[in-house]
């Protein structure tokens, strides 16, 4: 059926872009939220949420393996597979539960089917976009909107003519679905990239017992991180136990007799050899969706697989905005939250009524982190970045055992070589922050306030306004979200 309504704003997406439906409870706005996969998006059903679930067991074994170090008696602990497996899903199930929450707004249709373009029209001199809605291969209707924000996410970006399709591999997806959920752990995986993706999952295996080999294509392990951190991750990885193999192609993948084959070539010295393992689990990156929306049918060109986008998130098509994962920017939840918020304010909120009342986005301070055996959090430039732009700047550093609580939780300076750490960039003339490296426990937090000082403009708000906090990005999913969230939940 075609929907008679004409929106005033469809949001393709349920993850970040559920800022624009939350903001439509205050204005009024009349907005369609369109789903083709489960309510919530990535972050909530494949990505950062369920995987720190694990990540929290795996930090709780690896503290009792480390036990004796700290004056502990008794044995480690070990995972419960089926109970991590229900408590995995429970978590999951909340994304259903925003059916319910938008129920009470009349303003607010939520449709559960796959969104793509059908073209636009001209109603009354005004542009009005048209989507088609599917379900399973099958039209369901129609529905029209004077502007669309597209969030409709990623997913694993599985290399091509490797026969890992025969294979079936492991992938964020199939992991956290019911019906692909491994029933029991195996033995020996291969994880094949060694990005943020892949260095987590080897670190959950590894401390779930599983004996895990992590294949990554460059020279560095989480490549976009400062050198250092990289270089001190591939120790901690090796001291836990992983089997780390840097600047290997992967040539082939094969089944056999039950046990998955990776065919590898060096990149370097061109030898090749074979690794074979219970499971393979691909983490070789996302890919954006939007390749399944005919943005051909509105004009709309992508470049290299994603929308390009302005200051204020506008695409090359009038009234098409692209946030998330789609537009190339940071594949991040946090980055996606923010984004989020701008939209809900430059194209709902009152307050703005000229152009110059819309804010743009900034992307100078983005928080990273990676929940490995250390955390790793970072804001700001890398070394290499700094001199690539020829700033003058000096270092410092501290090790995480030169701490009290470094000691306190078994970091010793014998042990350098898998000791955490801080590595501050700062320009020598200003005493600009330029950057912050952190590999320690709860770096994800422990990065957050320099995140709010890289993000200040005391132009905008003076510095003990809480707008600081919440106009900034905070590290999803961390600690320091307790703190930055209290300021968008006011008491009656």
């Amino acid at each position: 059926m075609l929907s008679k309504k004409i929106y005033d704003l469809a949001v393709i997406g349920s993850g970040g872009g559920t800022y624009l439906p939350d903001k439509a409870i205050e204005t009024g706005h009349q907005v369609a939220l369109i789903e083709g996969s489960d309510w919530g998006g990535t972050c909530l059903n494949h990505g950062c949420i369920p995987t720190k679930i694990m990540v929290h067991v795996a930090d709780v074994i690896k503290m009792t393996r480390q036990g004796q170090d700290l004056a502990l008696k008794g044995n480690p602990m070990e995972v419960d597979w089926p109970k991590l497996e229900e408590r995995v899903f429970s978590k999951l199930q909340e994304g259903e539960g925003m059916v319910d929450y938008y129920a009470p707004y009349p303003n607010i249709d939520l449709y559960k089917a796959f969104a793509s373009f059908a073209g636009r029209e001209e109603i009354e001199g005004e542009t009005i976009f048209v989507l088609n809605l599917s379900k399973g291969g099958q039209k369901q209707g129609q529905i029209k909107a004077r502007q669309v924000v597209i969030a409709n996410g990623a997913r694993t970006n599985i290399p091509m003519g490797l026969g890992l399709e025969e294979v079936k591999p492991l992938t964020s997806e199939t992991l956290f679905k019911r019906e692909t959920w491994p029933k029991t752990l195996p033995k020996t995986m291969l994880i094949l990239g060694g990005g943020d993706i892949g260095t987590e999952f080897a670190y959950v295996f590894q401390s779930f017992g599983v004996k895990v080999s992590l294949i990554q294509r460059s020279g560095r392990l989480v490549p976009k991180q400062d050198p250092e951190v990289s270089d001190r991750l591939k120790n901690v990885l090796v001291d836990y136990g992983v089997n780390v193999l840097t600047n290997k192609t992967t040539i082939e993948a094969s089944l056999a007799d039950g046990q998955k084959y990776l065919r590898l070539k060096d990149r370097e010295s061109g030898e090749e050899e074979t690794l074979t393992a219970d499971e393979i689990f691909v983490c070789t990156g996302v890919r954006s969706n939007v390749d399944t929306l005919a943005l051909e049918n509105i004009g709309l060109e992508t470049v290299r697989g994603y929308i390009p986008t302005n200051a204020y998130l506008e695409t090359a098509v009038p009234g098409i905005y692209a946030m998330g994962d789609v537009n190339g920017m940071y594949q991040l939840r946090h980055v996606s939250n923010y984004e989020g918020q701008i939209l809900a304010h430059n194209l709902m909120d009152p307050s703005v009524k000229r152009p110059e009342d819309r804010r743009k986005v900034d992307y100078s301070a983005i928080p990273r982190a990676t929940f490995t055996v250390l955390q790793i959090g970072q804001v700001g430039l890398t070394e290499p970045e700094c001199l690539a732009q020829n700033l003058d700047y000096k270092v410092g550093y501290l090790r995480f055992s030169d701490t009290a609580q470094g000691y306190a939780r078994g970091f010793l300076p014998e042990h350098e070589k898998i000791d955490g750490f801080c590595k501050v960039l700062v320009e020598k003339d200003t005493h600009r922050i330029l950057g912050v490296h952190i590999m320690a426990d709860e770096a994800s937090s422990l990065i957050t306030p320099f995140t709010y000082l890289l993000a200040m403009d005391p132009e905008k708000h003076a510095p003990n306004r809480y707008e600081n906090v919440t106009e900034a990005m905070t590290v999803h999913p961390s600690l320091s979200e307790l703190s930055a969230w209290a300021f968008e939940n006011w008491r009656e």
